[in-house]
Formats: C-alpha cells, structure tokens, sequence
C-alpha cells in the first residue's frame, strides 16, 4: 500500500558493500502497491564473458562496468516510475564514480530521495563474511568496506544530499520506518 496518499516515489539506496541495500530496498518496496528494485549489481552481472568484478585489478573494465549498468539500471526506473511504480535503484556507494550524479540529474524534476545506509565497520564486515550471493569471496571485499567507510566518515561534504541511517542495530523494517519518516 502507498504510504499516505504520495504518488510513487523515487529512491536511491546506497552505501559501502555490505550495507544491507538490497534487503532494505526489498522491505521499502512492500511499502508500495507497485514498486521496483532495481540493483545495478544485477545489471552489472548480465555481462557474461569479460565481466569485472568489482574486485578486478582492470579498473577500466569495471569502472566501465559500472557505468554502463548505472545508466542502463536508471533506464529502467524511469520506465517503471512513469508506469506509476514506486522505485528502489540500488547501488553500492564507490570511490571512483559519483553514484548519485546520473540518479539526481535523470531526475531532477522529480521528488526523488539519497539513502545512504552507513552501518559500523563491525556490522558491515561481518555481513559481508556471511553473504553467499557473490562471485568472489567476502574476504576480498573487506578493504573496500574499510575504505569506503573511512572516507564516508572522514571526508567533509561526503555525506551531504544523503539521508544517512546507521543501520548496525536496525531490522531492515525499522530502516524503511526511518526512510519514510523523513
């Protein structure tokens, strides 16, 4: 059911690997009649031969990768979100490219909202060691998690645009709450 009588809504559900996006972007969807989620992970891994791993050391490639899937996964939204769909566009928050910047300018006309979901080190890695949906191991992903963390931490102006959620001792319910409070 749709919150309040608000038309569909559009969200970005961001944040380090292993944040909970997905989960949290499943759970916000119920909310709605009609809803999307659209993960650019998945997007991502429709390449079949040549695809890079977000962990690959051929940093063209997956930046690339990434890219690609980013606009192709905000293709989708704005389909869905012109059918009357409520939208969740899930997409790991990454050093290398601004996640949000293709998302605001697609749609800028539109009531759109930034979820960064920014759990503890602690959380975020031992989510990570027991997630089994990857192609690589957990392990390999660990400095990414403490890199990103550090700098989402760290780095002034980082978070501003962001509704930023320490998600560490939250049910994915109890995220979406404070998503929707907002």
């Amino acid at each position: 059911m749709t919150p309040g009588n608000a038309a569909p809504r559009l969200f970005l559900i961001s944040g380090p690997p292993a944040a909970g996006k997905t989960t949290v972007s499943a759970a916000l969807l119920r909310r709605f009649d009609h809803g999307i989620h659209v993960a650019v992970d998945e997007v991502r891994e429709w390449v079949g031969p040549g695809r890079a791993e977000p962990t690959s050391t051929d940093i063209a490639s997956a930046t690339q990768q990434f890219q690609l899937a980013r606009a192709a996964a905000l293709d989708v939204a704005q389909r869905y979100h012109h059918a009357g769909f409520a939208v969740a566009v899930d997409d790991v928050f990454t050093l290398r490219l601004d996640v949000a910047a293709g998302f605001d300018s697609r749609f800028a006309d539109l009531p759109r909202r930034r979820v960064l979901l920014l759990p503890t080190l602690e959380v975020a890695l031992e989510r990570s060691r027991q997630r089994d949906n990857k192609a690589f191991g957990s392990e390999t992903l660990e400095p990414t998690i403490r890199r990103t963390l550090q700098f989402l931490r760290t780095t002034p102006g980082a978070l501003s645009g962001w509704q930023v959620i320490d998600s560490s001792g939250l049910t994915p319910e109890q995220t979406v709450d404070a998503i929707l409070r907002s």
